[in-house]
């Protein structure tokens, strides 16, 4: 059976919506997160460690995101300059950004467990740092998302009888 180019661009959209999906969830987490570690900072700044909890945070799954992204197909993410950049920068990208959040998460997993509080005041200080700036390219990439699913949609529109 053929394919038309309406039945694409409606697979297209469902794709754009699972990528959509999956960022804001992954931006909800950074915000989850980053209240937690400021909660936890805080504790450790005002010397009152017998108050923490051991509070497991829950990495940013990589690999479900490049999964969306490479069945949703590339003319429609790379027509936006911003999120091939975000995408396909090495420097700089989304996917370099999360494995650092998920390494930082892993160090800061092992201070805990050594209850080594001034390590995880360092570590604490720089994850909050990193968590604000993915959650800043997650928030910009989300509305470059939403944007092209504005465009698809009014294409896909204009095109029917």
């Amino acid at each position: 059976m053929l394919q038309t180019a309406t039945d694409t661009k409606k697979e297209s959209q469902v794709l754009l919506s699972y990528l959509i999906f999956e960022v804001d969830n992954i931006f909800f987490n950074l915000r989850k997160a980053d209240k937690l570690i400021r909660r936890e900072l805080n504790l450790l700044k005002q010397k009152k460690s017998c108050l923490l909890k051991q509070t497991l945070i829950t990495p940013i799954n990589e690999g479900k995101l490049k999964v969306i992204i490479e069945n949703t197909p590339p003319q429609y993410l790379l027509m936006d300059e911003h999120i091939a950049y975000m995408l396909q920068d090495d420097d700089n990208s989304l996917f370099k950004l999360i494995r650092d959040y998920n390494s930082y998460l892993d160090i800061r997993n092992n201070e805990q467990e050594d209850n080594n509080y001034t390590g995880l005041i360092a570590l604490d200080e720089k994850l909050v740092h990193h968590i604000r700036y993915l959650g800043a390219m997650t928030y910009h990439l989300n509305i470059h998302l939403n944007l092209l699913t504005v465009l698809l949609k009014n294409a896909s529109i204009q095109e029917e009888p």
